[in-house]
């Protein structure tokens, strides 16, 4: 009689084990949980930079031009500070007509795509009107940013940083 019961024990232990016929948790969509296929694909630009850090470069300025950003004076060629959303980039003066003054801004918030843009050809009597009316606010709400100042034939930036980045920055800039 014990001999005729061990059959059914172990049977029961080896369903227990198994976790029996329970399928997988799905979400509504009808994938399995953790996979998502509606999330949108995160370009990584800035992967250099830190969390909440700006890098700024500039390139062949106007010594009469000193750009900041908030308090921060940028004034070697490579700059890095902290993002903080109550700091506007500004400058401190317009030049005369015929300077071209280029910039390049690359912005990326967790979660959403990055945004890279060239400003070429700058009308540079306006540049203090330019920086507080459109450029001031680039930066808030990014968590990391690249920025680069040129004044030349065109934009400037430090090509190897990031290899996505130079190819974005290079169909942007011409």
């Amino acid at each position: 009689m014990k001999l005729k019961l061990l059959p059914i024990i172990l049977a029961s232990f080896m369903l227990g084990a198994c976790g029996g016929n329970e399928p997988a948790p799905s979400s509504s969509s009808g994938h399995p949980t953790g996979l998502s296929t509606s999330e949108p694909v995160k370009w990584t630009y800035l992967d250099f930079l830190d969390n909440k850090q700006v890098r700024f470069e500039i390139y062949d300025l106007n010594s009469e031009l000193q750009i900041s950003y908030g308090n921060f004076a940028l004034s070697n060629a490579i700059s890095t500070s902290a993002l903080n959303d109550a700091s506007r980039m500004t400058i401190n003066k317009s030049l005369t007509e015929g300077d071209n003054f280029h910039m390049i801004i690359v912005t990326e918030k967790a979660g959403t795509d990055a945004k890279a843009q060239v400003l070429k050809n700058i009308d540079c009597t306006q540049l203090v009107e330019f920086f507080n009316e459109t450029s001031g606010d680039d930066l808030v709400g990014a968590d990391r940013a690249y920025v680069t100042f040129t004044m030349g034939e065109k934009a400037k930036w430090k090509t190897g940083l990031n290899a996505d980045l130079d190819v974005k920055l290079t169909s942007l800039v011409g």
